[in-house]
């Protein structure tokens, strides 16, 4: 994988979940050996530990966002099928992954709950073990 991606703007998508309305902008990446990675990017301007936490357990395991990626996956294949031969894709081989980004780290944020996709008490020699190489 010399060659970086070639990353395809898809625009904003909205999700309804829990009465909340989440605002994401779509990418897509499609790597050299095949490999093509669908991006759903929700930021927020103000740094709020709390807020990042719950939207993170709101989506735990990408619940609610099955839609949003098989209408971009779909709407992908379409743009792609007239420049590949042979092109398919298998919406039932993938996997998923969530990235946390942030501007700060201080003591008073836990990110055990981010990692474990749940609120979960964990002792202290478990958290050294699991930051020890960060």
């Amino acid at each position: 994988m010399d060659a970086p991606p070639l990353q395809i703007r898809m625009g904003q998508s909205i999700v309804e979940k829990d009465g909340r309305t989440f605002n994401f902008s779509v990418f897509a990446r499609i790597f050299d050996i095949g490999v093509i990675s669908l991006c759903f990017i929700y930021e927020r301007p103000e740094y709020d530990f709390a807020l990042l936490e719950e939207t993170a357990l709101l989506f735990a395991e990408q619940e609610g966002l099955s839609d949003l990626f098989l209408s971009h996956l779909n709407a992908l294949a379409d743009m792609l099928k007239p420049h590949s031969r042979g092109f398919a894709l298998s919406p039932d081989f993938f996997e998923d992954y969530t990235i946390y980004m942030m501007d700060w780290m201080d003591g008073s944020i836990d990110p055990i709950p981010l990692l474990a996709v749940e609120k979960r008490d964990c002792p202290p020699h478990m958290k050294e073990e699991i930051f020890k190489d960060s």
